[in-house]
């Protein structure tokens, strides 16, 4: 344990994506690792404290994560992502 904990000091390493999750205002997908593709579920959407998936990859089907009760963001798929930065102009600078 002491060898991991020099690599990400202050992560805390879970054994299953619910207990990962469990509490958590979002779960952000980063990587197409298989444990992943099971995200989707009514188990975990009421597990969390926000169900919210942002879907960096493109890894889950939109239907089915809104349909297991998950607000939904992903990147590059125009009519499947949230309008939640649709009002945002693009000359707008970010906020800070």
């Amino acid at each position: 344990m002491a060898e991991r904990d020099s690599y990400l000091r202050g992560a805390q390493f879970c054994d299953s994506v619910l207990e990962a999750v469990t509490g958590a205002d979002a779960a952000v997908i980063v990587t197409e690792w298989k444990e992943l593709r099971e995200l989707a579920s009514e188990t975990v959407s009421r597990a969390m404290r926000n169900p919210l998936i942002i879907d960096g990859r493109n890894l889950l089907d939109p239907d089915r994560v809104r349909a297991a009760g998950f607000t939904y963001e992903c990147v590059g798929r125009p009519g499947h992502c949230s309008s939640a930065l649709a009002g945002a102009k693009a000359s707008e600078p970010a906020p800070e």
